[in-house]
Parts: C-alpha cells; sequence; structure tokens
C-alpha cells in the first residue's frame, strides 16, 4: 500500500513539472552575452540558459542563468618595497550571473505579420563567484593602490532595447543591447593588501559595462 502511495505521488510531481514546462506561452533560450569592459579588463563572454513566458499582452518577463567565462585583465602597479612600476597579469575565474528581466513590445506581439518585435527591458541581477586570480609572477607581491575584493558576488541592474525576431510560431531569436549599472562588492565585505584602503583603490573584475546578448528562442504553442 505504501509503495503505491509513493508511485503516485512520484507520477503526480512528474505531471505537474511535465505540465508546468510545456504551458503554452513558456519559453526557453540558450544564447550568448558579451559583457564589454573597461581597459584594463577584457570583455567577459557568458553562455545562459533562459526560462521565461510571454502571453498576448505586451509585458513579458524572463529569467537567466549565465555562465562566466574567464577572461584575461592587464594593468600595471607600483610594488610596495621597491617602488617600481610593473605589470600586473591574471585571469578572471568562473562565476554565475543569476538575472530577471521584464519586457515590453513595443508593437503588436499577436498580430502575426509581426515577424520583428522590437522591445525596451529592465532587470536586475545577482553576480555570485569569479575574481581575479593572478599570474605567479605578481602572486606574491603587494602593489599600492591595488587592492583585491574579498567578495566574490554583487547587485546589478540593467536596462536597454532589443528585438526578437520570430523564424516561425515557435522558433526565433533574441537581440539584446543595454547597459548595466553594477554595485561594487566593497560595500559587503573588507579587502585585501591594507587594513583601510580606499574603495576607489580596490581592484574588481566585474564593474558597470554594456552589454550585448544574442540567443536562440523557442516557444511553447498549445494549450494551457
Amino acid at each position: 500500500m505504501f509503495a503505491i502511495v509513493v508511485n503516485a505521488f512520484i507520477a503526480n510531481a512528474q505531471y505537474k513539472k511535465a505540465s508546468f514546462l510545456e504551458k503554452d506561452g513558456r519559453t526557453y533560450e540558450l544564447g550568448l552575452t558579451s559583457h564589454i569592459m573597461s581597459k584594463p579588463r577584457s570583455a567577459q563572454q557568458g553562455i545562459h540558459f533562459g526560462l521565461g513566458r510571454e502571453t498576448e499582452k505586451r509585458l513579458f518577463s524572463w529569467y537567466d542563468l549565465e555562465l562566466l567565462l574567464p577572461s584575461n585583465v592587464k594593468t600595471t602597479g607600483i610594488e610596495y618595497y621597491t617602488k617600481k612600476s610593473e605589470v600586473i597579469t591574471g585571469k578572471t575565474k568562473m562565476g554565475f550571473i543569476l538575472r530577471y528581466d521584464w519586457g515590453y513590445f513595443l508593437l503588436d506581439n499577436t498580430k502575426d505579420e509581426n515577424k520583428i518585435l522590437p522591445f525596451i527591458t529592465v532587470g536586475l541581477n545577482y553576480k555570485l563567484g569569479g575574481g581575479l586570480k593572478l599570474d605567479a609572477a605578481n602572486i606574491n607581491q603587494t602593489y599600492e593602490d591595488f587592492y583585491l575584493s574579498e567578495f566574490s558576488g554583487n547587485i546589478g541592474f540593467n536596462g536597454g532595447a532589443g528585438a526578437i525576431f520570430k523564424f516561425t510560431e515557435k522558433i526565433g531569436a533574441r537581440l539584446t543591447v543595454g547597459y548595466n549599472k553594477q554595485l561594487s562588492g566593497n560595500i559587503f565585505s573588507s579587502t585585501r593588501g591594507s587594513t583601510s584602503p580606499s574603495v576607489d583603490n580596490t581592484f574588481e573584475t566585474f564593474v558597470s559595462h554594456p552589454y550585448v546578448t544574442l540567443a536562440v528562442r523557442f516557444k511553447i504553442i498549445g494549450e494551457d
């Protein structure tokens, strides 16, 4: 009897999960984002998976989970003891970004003849992980005005515009261009290299920047 109850519970949970994933208007995305950082940081690339919902209303929303790939960093610093200018090199570590966006279609998305749907968007994100790994030549040095943030997470807000291209009723693409305002991780943590360094002197790998996203988009069409 217990086994029957357990099997019934599992079957019901699987049915609800399948119903959620196949709900009419559900959208799925797989895409790339280029985070265009200011020097001395190089552009950081990300791969994201998106899950959202689009109805007959012009307002829509989606979640993104992005894997932030490593990128190179090359700058200069004054060595604390020798007072000589030295090249500081390293590579950013992998990180994750969880993002939630709202979009608003500028054209009627219910009309089949509108194959290109421009939209505006705003959102917020939380970055976790990342940071900077210095190369072996720099790792044991102490540099003036160069302090690494210990905290590997921060919050950001974004806004921009883009378009959804409808190849078929179920398959399309999304292009978004915008700006991401990232809050400093220093408001959450202390820093390395000094007992009280200036926030302005703390080096962070993920700062405010423009971004471009291109994604393949799949939409579920069916009954609720």
